[in-house]
């Protein structure tokens, strides 16, 4: 093979992409000695920007010593190209063929037996660099929330991308540019909506700011701004509540005063439903309860009125004036209503005592009567106990009436008054069966 003289063959790789493999091949063994370029370059690269040298040995005997290199690039480009290198040992320009073609590619000596070779973009992909530039500051923009300035990078860019990756990142930004952009303007409607709801909501317009805040909630997907939202529906929903509830609060006093009670409570109920306010429900409460304890005053009087005329219907206003009155205790508890419900316990429980002592009164009449026909002293001996039994009702009913009376109450004298007289004819009508039942044993 003869003797050999080493080289350096110097790579840069001036481009904005990694060389990934370089490939040396279609070499003549002739040419080389052992420092072979397809040896020197085996797998090899060079990152973007950077440079790479290697050491080849060539003969003294060959003229030419040609070999193609391959490049390969990271995004897929290759460059292909052969040239005779033995131009490093004389005064002939280095040139090349430049098979397949990605990359600019300028050889340049650079000292006695050094031969560089200069990987460059091309025009046209210094301006898709140039774009992918502006796609970058455009992100950035993006990100920082400047979006008028993210779309005018994004339009510069378009003017200048030309590889199909980066108008696809380019179409895919502005994608999302505008993506961002409407969730953005969608986000600033949302917080207008909410600052106007609150305009209303100051001003006492609770319908109004109802609508603006709903709407706000079906624009937003801002997790904050749905909460923050969401806490002032509830306020606006509470304070229109309270608006109502005082409304029907005064709608109920009106009722009361124009004696329609039951109505009255109605609207009170109604009030304590939806109202949520502490000092509201407080002056709600106290005005059911008087209304509750005018009402119950209003049936117990008509029970009075009944009492000896209508005995059953008297009865049944009795137990629904009693009622009245113990709801109203349950809503405000008041001495009143205490008073009232204790004066009508002893009407019920007197009244009751009194009915079943007329009924034993007529079961001991009946008796009496079979006394008569019959002469029998077990039959005048009966009859006695009903009447004694009769009394004996007559006798407690007469302490209900007596404690009626003295809770200061005059309507329990006329009640009282009968059961006395009632008491005094059983007392009468005892002795008489006294005397009776002797002259039926004396016989």
């Amino acid at each position: 093979m003869g003797s050999t003289m080493s080289a350096i063959i110097r790579i840069r790789n001036s481009t904005n992409c990694d060389i990934t493999s370089i490939f040396a091949y279609e070499i003549d063994s002739f040419d080389f000695g052992n420092c072979r370029p397809d040896k020197a370059f085996s797998r090899t690269s060079i990152p973007a920007g950077g440079c790479l040298e290697k050491t080849v040995d060539f003969s003294t005997l060959s003229s030419n010593c040609p070999f193609t290199t391959k490049l390969v690039f990271a995004n897929g480009s290759e460059d292909v190209f052969r040239m005779n290198y033995k131009c490093i040992f004389d005064d002939n320009e280095a040139h090349l063929r430049h098979l397949t073609k990605s990359h600019r590619i300028n050889l340049k000596k650079t000292g006695p037996r050094v031969l560089e070779i200069i990987v460059e973009n091309t025009e046209h992909q210094l301006e898709n660099q140039k774009a992918e530039v502006l796609i970058n500051e455009g992100c950035r923009l993006m990100v920082l929330g400047r979006y008028n300035e993210a779309s005018v990078r994004f339009m510069e860019a378009a003017q200048k991308a030309n590889e199909n990756p980066t108008i696809l990142d380019l179409q895919k930004h502005r994608q999302r540019l505008k993506n961002v952009k409407d969730v953005a303007e969608t986000e600033k409607k949302a917080k207008n909506l909410n600052h106007e709801g609150l305009q209303c909501l100051k001003a006492v317009q609770f319908q109004d700011a109802l609508k603006k805040f709903d709407e706000a909630l079906r624009l937003t997907k801002n997790m904050e701004t749905i909460t923050l939202i969401e806490d002032n529906l509830k306020i606006t929903k509470d304070a229109k509540m309270n608006q109502d509830a005082k409304k029907l609060n005064q709608e109920g006093l009106l009722l009361r005063r124009s004696n329609q009670n039951q109505t009255a409570i109605h609207k009170f109920d109604e009030g304590l439903r939806i109202a949520n306010d502490r000092g509201l429900i407080t002056s709600i409460k106290r005005n059911k309860a008087d209304t509750l304890n005018k009402e119950g005053k209003e049936i117990l009087k008509k029970a009075w009125c009944l009492e000896l005329s209508t005995t059953d219907q008297a009865i049944h206003y009795f137990a629904k004036a009693k009622f009245l009155f113990e709801q109203a205790e349950t809503v405000k508890p008041n001495v009143d209503n205490q008073e009232h419900i204790a004066l009508i316990d002893c009407k019920l429980e007197g009244s009751k005592y009194f009915n079943t002592a007329v009924q034993l009164q007529s079961e001991g009449s009946r008796l009496v009567d079979l006394t008569l026909k019959s002469q029998k002293p077990e039959d005048c001996k009966t009859a006695k106990c009903k009447y004694e039994e009769a009394w004996k009702h007559y006798n407690e009913a007469k302490v209900k009436f007596e404690e009626g009376l003295k809770r200061g109450d005059a309507n329990f004298e006329p009640s009282l008054t009968l059961t006395v007289e009632a008491l005094q004819g059983i007392e009468r009508i005892l002795n008489e069966l006294e005397e009776a039942e002797l002259e039926i044993v004396l016989v």
